[in-house]
């Protein structure tokens, strides 16, 4: 198993902290990578998610209909077939968040993760890849 080394004040309140949660160090420990990994995953979609609604009308022009996958701000594959290029997608780049949206007329959407709603539009116009096919979320616009 690999070690990480934290500082020893850091450590100590995290101890504290574990203890009075009836916790394990490891448990809280990982379970805050856990999230700090999630987050910056779902800071490169959004980004992603951003350069999408800024090409719009170049990639509706090309792709309408299609699904599209996206990753540093550009079109890296694209299919009819969701589960296809989902596949291909997870081939090429493993658990690096990529973005696989359905290109629509408006790039208007609602995003909503693991049931938090933050916007509203038309439903079903977009999936997200934020980690690996155990983590596949669809989130719905």
């Amino acid at each position: 198993m690999p070690t990480l080394t934290i500082e020893s004040k850091l450590y100590e309140e995290l101890e504290k902290a574990a203890q009075a949660e009836g916790e394990a160090v490891q448990e809280i420990t990982t379970e805050a990578l856990r999230h700090y990994l999630w987050r910056q995953s779902f800071r490169k979609i959004s980004r992603e998610f951003q350069v999408y609604k800024q090409r719009h009308p170049e990639l509706k022009d090309k792709y309408l209909g299609r699904y599209i996958a996206m990753h540093n701000g550009e079109v890296v594959d694209d299919d009819v077939d969701f589960q296809a290029l989902y596949r291909r997608i997870r081939k090429r780049y493993g658990s690096t968040p990529v973005l696989i949206i359905r290109v629509e007329e408006s790039p208007e959407v609602t995003l909503t993760k693991h049931g938090f709603s933050l916007g509203r539009n038309v439903l079903n116009r977009l999936r997200l890849l934020l980690s690996g096919p155990d983590l596949l979320t669809e989130v719905l616009f």
